[in-house]
């Protein structure tokens, strides 16, 4: 094993700063500890100064609306509480961002 993909077993890898950083330094090296669950331009420097990793997973995630045309607002055809006419989308912008922000680091 060569990786260990973490969130520092919390929802986002920002609740798990903490074990973050303790499982780098217990790594010595031998191991890449791999911050996700949340990581992006706007806080990857954060991980970086709290932690000393080096290795994100990200997903670039934006929000857009979705292209479906025909919109019946009386009928929800999605989970609830969730609005169908918006999708997840991989934002070339927010990778390039993160990628120029590592490199500064």
């Amino acid at each position: 094993m060569d990786t260990i993909l973490t969130s520092g077993q919390r929802n986002s890898c920002m609740e798990g700063l903490n074990l973050l950083k303790q499982l780098r330094e217990k790594a010595g090296g031998r191991i890449e500890i791999m911050a996700g669950s949340g990581v992006n331009s706007k806080n990857i420097r954060d991980i970086f100064e709290n932690t000393g990793i080096t290795c994100y997973h990200m997903s670039g995630k934006v929000v857009v609306d979705s292209r479906m045309k025909y919109r019946n607002k009386r009928v929800n055809m999605g989970i609830e509480g969730f609005d169908e006419y918006k999708i997840f989308a991989t934002s070339r912008e927010e990778i390039e961002k993160a990628h120029s922000l590592i490199l500064s680091i």
